[in-house]
């Protein structure tokens, strides 16, 4: 499942929600009622379980995180013990550095 749309909504409604409490106290009014008008109170409370969920989501046990990756790690596991065993210098770091994100 891809939950970038997901993630970039929330994130704008995060940005509109600080963009109008700043609004409100660069120009002295009440939060509260800036951030209704600019954002809508509804708005920000039907988002809330959205986010609860993404940030259950992303509570992800690290037996779950392992498993994910062990297709990856299997992949390249062979070859990096072999560099790491191998009398030249720095070839494992050469090897971990082509895959840097």
């Amino acid at each position: 499942m891809d939950c970038r749309p997901d993630t970039a909504k929330a994130l704008r409604m995060f940005l509109q929600t600080i963009t109008a409490l700043q609004s409100a106290n660069d120009h002295g009014r009440n939060a509260l009622e800036v951030l209704d008008q600019e954002v809508g109170w509804h708005r920000l409370l039907r988002i809330k379980p959205e986010l609860e969920s993404m940030v259950e989501d992303n509570e992800a046990s690290p037996l779950a995180l392992a498993a994910e990756q062990y297709a990856t790690v299997s992949k390249y596991a062979g070859s990096l013990l072999r560099r790491s065993r191998s009398n030249r210098r720095g070839d494992t770091i050469r090897f971990l550095r082509q895959f840097r994100c």
